[in-house]
């Protein structure tokens, strides 16, 4: 009698344990090991630095160099050895073009929210803000006789669909379009005023796959 009551609880308990197991899947994983978690935190920390240490946008003027590394300017000689920072804002700063001469190198920065042109000494010094307007501003170059920057901006557009060339003057004042309605690119020829220009960019096509005859981006002429 005993021996059957003491079997009876044994099934029971049996039981209740199957049920209570079952419907709740498998057991949660256990917790990653402390020294991997380290070392995925480590990968990934060498990963981003890895992207900080790039060198992108170069520009050369003679024996001179100058790129963007980590959000700031920096020269360096085109033999190579130490680069110089120019340039230590918070804000980054992106497509540096020297000056004609070399003595300047116009840039796009973001110091206020905005991105605008400025224009530093290539020996050092403070930049100079050129452009206010609200709408991005991209530096592309400088006019011939390097009074004047080239920037691409948005501003001329009410949704912002389209871009157009301006010159800003070094010593400021209001910017002025080149008289091509859009475009993204432009080279200027000799000290007769002609240029060449692009309306799409290349950096972001605006169509998928290979070009088609015919289907190259038109460059024109204008004076300016």
């Amino acid at each position: 009698m005993i021996k059957n009551s003491i079997v009876g609880i044994v099934t029971m308990l049996l039981v209740f344990a199957s049920l209570s197991a079952y419907g709740q899947g498998p057991p949660p994983p256990a917790p990653p090991n402390a020294e991997a978690q380290e070392g995925k935190d480590k990968a990934a920390t060498e990963k981003k630095d890895d992207g900080a240490r790039m060198l992108r946008t170069p520009d050369i003027h003679h024996d001179k160099v100058v790129f963007v590394h980590g959000n700031d300017l920096w020269l360096t000689s085109r033999e190579g050895g130490t680069a110089r920072r120019l340039t230590s804002h918070d804000g980054p700063e992106l497509f540096p073009k020297f000056s004609p001469d070399g003595k300047w190198i116009a840039f796009s920065a973001t110091y206020d929210g905005n991105m605008d042109v400025y224009v530093i000494a290539a020996d050092g010094g403070e930049p100079k803000r050129l452009t206010w307007h609200p709408a991005p501003d991209t530096v592309v170059g400088w006019a011939p006789d390097g009074g004047k920057v080239l920037f691409l901006s948005p501003r001329q557009s009410s949704m912002m669909r389209y871009e157009r060339l301006f010159t800003v003057s070094l010593g400021g004042g209001l910017p002025a379009p080149l008289p091509m309605p859009e475009a993204v690119q432009s080279s200027f020829g000799p000290p007769s005023g002609h240029s060449l220009r692009r309306p799409v960019s290349d950096d972001f096509p605006s169509r998928k796959g290979p070009r088609q005859p015919g289907q190259s981006p038109r460059v024109t002429t204008g004076l300016d």
